[in-house]
């Protein structure tokens, strides 16, 4: 009995290490904290969207738009509740799908990993250059 325990306490730490689906669901503060995201499950994909931005606002003081929006009909949302990860799916302990970048306008494929429970770390990849950032979820 006591060597049954002794295992269990020892494989727990591992158990509860492992990453399930639905771990990169919350609020995370972006790299540099300049804004927050909201990670979402809608059916079987994951998405997020800007909720809270350090600068919500342009120079002239009106609220930041999606301006590189490469649709021109997109240029006038604004930049809070813009949609930044679209079909994300997981697999095997990560997650896949895309992001766009509202600053450059731009989106790519992207592939997430849990760095422990509030670690998010984002690759995005665009042909053969790719850059990783490090979120951290808000409690």
């Amino acid at each position: 009995m006591k060597t049954a325990i002794a295992v269990l306490l020892f494989l727990f730490p591992i158990v509860a290490a492992a990453t399930g689906p639905d771990d990169i669901v919350g609020v995370w503060l972006t790299e540099n904290d300049e804004s927050k995201v909201q990670i979402y499950k809608v059916g079987t994909e994951y998405f997020g969207k800007i909720t809270w931005l350090k600068e919500p606002n342009d120079a002239s003081g009106r609220p930041k738009k999606d301006k590189n929006n490469p649709d021109a009909t997109k240029r006038n949302n604004p930049a809070i509740g813009i949609l930044i990860l679209k079909n994300v799916h997981y697999k095997e302990g990560k997650w896949k799908g895309t992001i766009y970048g509202p600053k450059r306008g731009k989106e790519v494929d992207c592939i997430l990993k849990l760095k422990g429970n509030d670690v998010l770390e984002g690759t995005a990849s665009y042909g053969l250059i790719s850059g990783s950032k490090t979120w951290r979820r808000v409690k």
